[in-house]
């Protein structure tokens, strides 16, 4: 079951893909030039995919961004194991066009296995976070679902 739920957090972004590129904001909350460096590189990594349209903050966003809505938010605490991958709750389930990364995969060999990539399917805390980023149109659209 947890890795259908997280299938279907991936199948969503890829749901954009169909259409256009994946629009990813990274919110970097890390206090670490290593760290820091590492999200660049993926940054990097997932631009040059030609799949992903990548935005950064370091502030976690309290209301609509001023880059666009998203399809995808990716947040990297400062002090965790974990990072969080959040996407709209309620989006249509396509499968993912052949020759795409998979993003938890490709999150974590970016921190080289020293955190966990977690979905609103692994993790209360991710699924709360999309909500709230879904209330305050981050993710665009006024249920929050993808364009």
């Amino acid at each position: 079951m947890k890795r259908l739920l997280l299938a279907l957090a991936v199948a969503s972004a890829m749901c954009a893909v169909a259409t256009g590129q994946v629009r990813l904001l990274i919110v970097d909350e890390t206090e670490t030039i290593e760290e820091s460096m590492r999200i660049e590189v993926l940054a990097r990594r997932l631009v040059a995919t030609g799949a992903f349209v990548v935005r950064a903050t370091q502030t976690m966003p309290t209301a609509p961004w001023n880059g666009g809505e998203f399809d995808l938010v990716l947040v990297i605490p400062a002090r965790s194991r974990f990072v969080w991958l959040c996407a709209p709750v309620v989006v249509p389930v396509q499968p993912p066009p052949a020759g795409l990364p998979s993003l938890p995969d490709v999150l974590e060999l970016a921190f080289g296995g020293t955190r966990e990539v977690r979905t609103p399917a692994d993790d209360l805390y991710p699924l709360l976070l999309s909500s709230l980023f879904a209330r305050i149109g981050v993710f665009g659209g006024d249920d929050g679902a993808m364009r």
